[in-house]
Parts: structure tokens; C-alpha cells; sequence
């Protein structure tokens, strides 16, 4: 048997916090426009995205889960125990109902990647950021060690299309940011035409 701990938050809390930001930006921006001085709303702009991503950042901290893969030689058994409450629990998947699996990384492999299972239902986890101390080597090590047993249980990889909605909506941020410099560029040369 062999395992496999990985340190990951289900998709769709990190979805559910997608979701939140949108209003909660929208309102910084109202309550900024209420401000006379624009030196008083970038102090309050500054200030409120910085208090709201803290606070956003460790009540994500706290929806972590420890997730456990132990590849049997039947069977799959996934622990999902909760870092906070240590709440368990158990799925066993036997390997001929596993229809495919993916593990790709997000945006330049810096935001971590996703583990997806189909089988009776798909198990999706977020792993968290990659960063560049001792816990990248780690993270890359859980990602090839998932990968290998994946192969030797010779269970098909392959993409669905919840993995490209997964990805497109990683990438929107991104796309986000490099219209709005394009957006800045042009409006900055036709201003000094």
C-alpha cells in the first residue's frame, strides 16, 4: 500500500470565495467614489483590499483539509480530515469504477495544482500555492508520487470538460490584468496624441 498526504482545500470553497470577491471589491470601489480626495480613497482602497485579502487568507487557512490517498491493491481509500476540527472522512474506490483522473498545475505551476478523481462522483482538491522554500520540493514530490501510483493502478488520464472550466477560470485574473495594462497603454497614447 501506498500513501500519499497532501495538504489541500476543496473547489468549492475556493469557488464560494471567487464568488465573494466580486461584490466586496465592487463595494470598495462605491464607498471609495463616495471620497472627495484621491489621497483618501488610495488609503482607503489600499486599506480595505489588504484588511479584506488577510482576512479572506486565514479563513481559507481554516477550510484546509489533509488529505490522505492510500492506493491498495483493490482500491483507492481517500481520508479527507479537517486541520482545525480533525473531522474524518472515508471514501474506498475500487478501481474499475474510476472512469479517469487528472493532476495539471495552475497559472505557470506557482499556484499549486488540482487533483481530480471521476468515479461515482468527482473529488477535486486544490493543493496549495507552491512556494520556493523546502515545501516546493515537497508539493512536486506528492504531485509526481500521485502521478506513479495513478499509472501503476493503470487508471486513464484524461481531461473533462469541468477541468477547462477549472482552468479558464484560474486564468481570468491573468486575462484580467493584461487587458487592463493593454486598456491603460492605449488610452495613454491616444491622451498624448
Amino acid at each position: 500500500m501506498k500513501k500519499v498526504i497532501i495538504k489541500a482545500v476543496k473547489l468549492k470553497v475556493v469557488f464560494l470565495w471567487l464568488i465573494l470577491i466580486l461584490p466586496i471589491t465592487y463595494g470598495i470601489y462605491i464607498i471609495a467614489g463616495w471620497l472627495k480626495q484621491t489621497v483618501n480613497q488610495t488609503y482607503f482602497i489600499i486599506f480595505s483590499l489588504t484588511t479584506f485579502l488577510i482576512l479572506a487568507y486565514s479563513l481559507l487557512r481554516k477550510q484546509m483539509i489533509e488529505v490522505t490517498f492510500s492506493f491498495k491493491d483493490n482500491e483507492i481509500e481517500i481520508i479527507e480530515e479537517k486541520m482545525i476540527s480533525k473531522n474524518k472522512r472515508t471514501y474506498s474506490i475500487y478501481y474499475p469504477t474510476i472512469k479517469n483522473y487528472n493532476l495539471y498545475h495552475l497559472i505557470l505551476k506557482k499556484m499549486g495544482y488540482i487533483v481530480r478523481i471521476e468515479a461515482d462522483k468527482n473529488y477535486l482538491y486544490v493543493v496549495d500555492w507552491i512556494s520556493w522554500n523546502k515545501d516546493h520540493i515537497i508539493k512536486q514530490d506528492d504531485y509526481l508520487k500521485l502521478t506513479n501510483n495513478f499509472n501503476k493502478k493503470n487508471i486513464n488520464r484524461g481531461k473533462i470538460l469541468i477541468d477547462y472550466f477549472i482552468l479558464f477560470l484560474f486564468y481570468v485574473p491573468l486575462i484580467i490584468i493584461f487587458l487592463s495594462i493593454i486598456v491603460v497603454v492605449i488610452s495613454l497614447y491616444l491622451y498624448n496624441k
